[in-house]
């Protein structure tokens, strides 16, 4: 803590106590976030600063240190103007002012250090942090809301629709989504624990699983990054479809619908149809052979296909007369 820890004492100890308790707390909690770690930050930089304060910078130190303040400060003005036209959607006017007072702040303390006015740097470049954070904070584009944060998902969810049903993520997705939405949420991940702690938010992990939680269901809204949603498309190929509805940069939202089987009478994908041959007899005997084989090879869960004709299935031949054993009459239109 260098020399200021005999002139603050007092003040080491209540910043150090600061840091071990907030520390020990979430520590604790089963359940952690990186941003819960946040309030520790002032307990590590307010006795940092306390002691840099009474550092005695040497003259060579002291020019490099302010030289590099300004540099930095100079390309923070500059930078905006450069890089706005590439990143419209997803640069404000409250970024572009934040960044360029924060640089203007950099030079100004680069002055301050310059004259070895060390604790007034400091608090400058504190207090221009601040500022930034604030005008960063003051706006954001559409395009920087759906990368960041998933309050459009309630958007969607209305406009499908979808009501309270189960909405499929990613870990990173999760309290996002069940926070804009309200709907019960599932992450799916490979991990059967992706959480760093016991989570209460319900897991799909193994193959199996996934297949019976989909399965089950007709549509299922996903919120997922792309690889994901590209593996769940491999997943179910053929069998369900998925019917992209938002995407900003890995982030995708889709809409996994079950694929209508075949109807009555229709064939499955690849096999021909069974026609009724007409004509010859001899063809209409052939295909009633085909159709015999075919209704034997029929999955138990579709549909057979009509009955096939047989040898006792009077045909109607365009020219042909009654016989003597049948003097039945048939015309062309099959009507007796």
């Amino acid at each position: 803590m260098g020399r200021g820890w005999a002139r603050y004492k007092r003040e080491h100890l209540f910043f150090l106590l600061w840091f071990a308790v907030t520390f020990t707390v979430f520590e604790i909690a089963r359940s952690k976030l990186a941003s819960y770690i946040l309030p520790l930050f002032p307990a590590m930089v307010v006795p940092l600063a306390m002691s840099v304060s009474h550092v005695r910078l040497r003259s060579r130190s002291k020019t490099v240190l302010s030289l590099l303040h300004f540099l930095s400060g100079l390309a923070l003005v500059v930078l905006p103007s450069l890089v706005t036209r590439e990143y419209r959607d997803i640069a404000t006017t409250g970024a572009v002012n934040g960044i360029r007072f924060f640089g203007g702040v950099l030079i100004a303390g680069s002055v301050l250090l310059w004259r070895g006015r060390i604790k007034e740097a400091i608090m400058t470049k504190a207090c221009g942090v601040v500022v930034l954070v604030v005008l960063l904070g003051s706006g954001m584009t559409a395009a920087l809301d759906w990368s960041v944060a998933d309050a459009f998902v309630g958007d969607i969810v209305a406009a499908e629709h979808y009501g309270t049903q189960w909405i499929v993520t990613d870990t990173g997705y999760a309290r996002g989504v069940y926070f804009y939405t309200g709907n019960p949420v599932v992450v799916m991940d490979h991990n059967t624990q992706p959480f760093w702690s016991p989570h209460p938010i319900e897991i799909i992990s193994g193959q199996a699983e996934v297949e019976r939680f989909f399965g089950s269901r007709d549509r299922v809204l996903c919120v997922l990054d792309d690889a994901r949603a590209q593996e769940l498309d491999r997943m179910f190929e053929g069998r369900r479809a998925s019917r992209q509805i938002a995407k900003s940069g890995h982030k995708v939202v889709v809409m996994s619908e079950k694929m209508p089987g075949p109807r009555l009478g229709e064939a499955r994908h690849g096999e021909p149809r069974q026609h009724r041959a007409q004509g010859n007899p001899e063809e209409a005997i052939g295909s009633s052979e085909t159709s015999k084989a075919s209704t034997q090879t029929q999955a138990p869960f579709e549909a057979a296909p009509e009955e096939p004709v047989t040898s006792m299935t009077k045909v109607c031949v365009p020219g042909l007369k009654p016989s003597a054993e049948n003097s039945t009459a048939w015309n062309c239109s099959g009507e007796l």
